[in-house]
């Protein structure tokens, strides 16, 4: 579909369906370059009213909030501080508490993908999304790409006829290509990648693994991924290493832009030219904290805590969604956004993420991906998954390369054992295909562990 014809539809789209994206973009675009004083004064607001909004109209937050008639925005933190945490557990057991009783505008489900295997079931005001979108077409627009245009998505795909109908006509519309990442295989990228030099992708987007593991496979079968003619790289919902990004550019030849978010607030921060992840602050108000709720120094890793200004149907505040992050506070950055205010540093993953030696020291899931990295060359591992069972049993699944060589297991065993312990007893067992999650996302680690917090370097 022509460019100019799909950006249209889009536009128009979003008139219909109420989110009205462009309308939020055109705001945004012009709060990106506020200084710290002025988006501090509006953070302030949108805070208070948020607060005002669901202690009036929230069974929940009536309870747990501190007491207050009217708000004031110059009081909006103080009280916020004040102000209980909220977690996944809270959300899925208090469903109903937690929507508004005096909210009568159009509102959405919307479920997060469960990859911890447990998904949220979320109510969402339709304008909120146009919020969430419109975040995403503003760090697009820095790389000059529209969203409409020619796009690769890496993503699941509906098994409900019905729902497979309604996606495959959003992707015509919307001018996209769409690469099911429940089949990755040697044959399915080999007749993809064909269909994408055709297709001429302006930009590739999708979750990380399925990105990288087409990344692997262009690199690997010495092919010129250039000649796909992509400008940009927008990997998200799953944490991007350092050397997938690399596997990316060195596959595709361009940028590759690091999008950070979460099901249940979206859009959360992104990557600017400079290489900063600005935070969305139009959209949202970020902390990190220690295990007792206090903010932790920059550069130290603590638990994302979130507070949505969009969602009026169901709010969010001080919200913990699992994940662990550095954060740096008074920051300007060389591309002159949101100068003054916090960015974020590191994205170090869930703290599900955490697997155990056998003494019981914790360690990030890493150890066992750059320990395949440093074992096997290029060729010889497709794909992996560890699963822990005990604190002492990790089970590995592996799919073998066409490079495949048995010698490099002994040192892929020794580098594990050397990090988690020599007595950690380590199962292999070689598989075609590993499987995805509902959503289609990839898990390289899975743990039957109790979830801990990985809160040292």
């Amino acid at each position: 579909m022509n460019n100019h014809i799909a950006n249209w539809l889009f536009r128009t789209s979003g008139y219909i369906t109420g989110m009205k994206p462009h309308q939020w973009l055109e705001d945004m675009e012009l709060k990106q370059w506020w200084d710290d004083d002025k988006m501090l004064a509006w953070q302030r607001q949108e805070l208070a009213n948020i607060l005002q909004h669901a202690k009036k109209t929230v069974p929940y937050y009536a309870r747990s909030l501190p007491s207050f008639n009217v708000l004031q925005a110059n009081e909006a933190f103080e009280v916020l501080q004040q102000s209980p945490l909220l977690t996944k557990d809270h959300v899925r057991e208090g469903f109903d508490a937690l929507q508004s009783h005096n909210f009568s505008g159009k509102v959405l489900e919307n479920s997060t993908s469960g990859s911890t295997g447990k998904p949220l079931h979320l109510r969402v005001n339709r304008d909120a999304f146009g919020r969430y979108f419109a975040a995403k077409l503003r760090a697009m627009n820095w790389y000059n790409i529209k969203f409409a245009d020619r796009q690769v998505r890496i993503w699941g795909l509906a098994y409900d006829k019905r729902q497979r109908l309604y996606w495959k006509t959003r992707d015509l519309l919307q001018n996209r290509l769409r690469l099911v990442s429940y089949d990755l295989s040697d044959a399915r990228l080999e007749e993809f990648y064909k269909q994408a030099v055709q297709f001429q992708p302006t930009y590739i987007n999708g979750y990380t693994s399925g990105i990288y593991r087409l990344a692997q496979f262009i690199n690997e079968t010495g092919k010129n991924g250039k000649e796909l003619g992509t400008k940009l790289i927008l990997p998200t919902s799953e944490v991007l290493l350092d050397s997938q990004q690399a596997e990316m550019i060195k596959a595709f030849g361009c940028p590759v832009v690091n999008e950070y978010g979460c099901g249940e607030i979206q859009a959360i921060a992104y990557q600017c030219p400079e290489g900063t992840l600005h935070i969305t602050h139009e959209n949202m108000l970020v902390e990190v904290l220690d295990e007792s709720g206090l903010p932790v120094p920059d550069g130290e890793i603590g638990k994302l805590t979130l507070t949505s200004f969009c969602n009026l149907a169901m709010p969010l505040i001080r919200y913990q969604n699992g994940d662990l992050v550095t954060k740096y506070n008074n920051f300007t950055c060389q591309c002159g956004r949101h100068a003054g205010l916090p960015i974020l540093g590191r994205i170090v993953g869930r703290s599900s993420d955490v697997l155990y030696g056998t003494n019981g020291q914790p360690a990030h899931w890493t150890v066992i991906y750059y320990a395949i990295k440093d074992a096997f060359k290029p060729g010889m591992v497709v794909e992996h998954q560890a699963h822990q069972k005990t604190y002492n049993l990790i089970d590995m699944f592996i799919v073998k390369g066409s490079e495949y060589d048995e010698t490099a297991m002994e040192n892929f065993l020794a580098r594990i054992r050397q990090s988690l312990g020599e007595d950690m007893q380590i199962t292999v067992q070689f598989v075609d295909r590993i499987k995805r999650e509902k959503s289609g996302k990839f898990r390289y680690f899975v743990s039957d562990i109790k979830e801990a917090q990985l809160l040292d370097d």
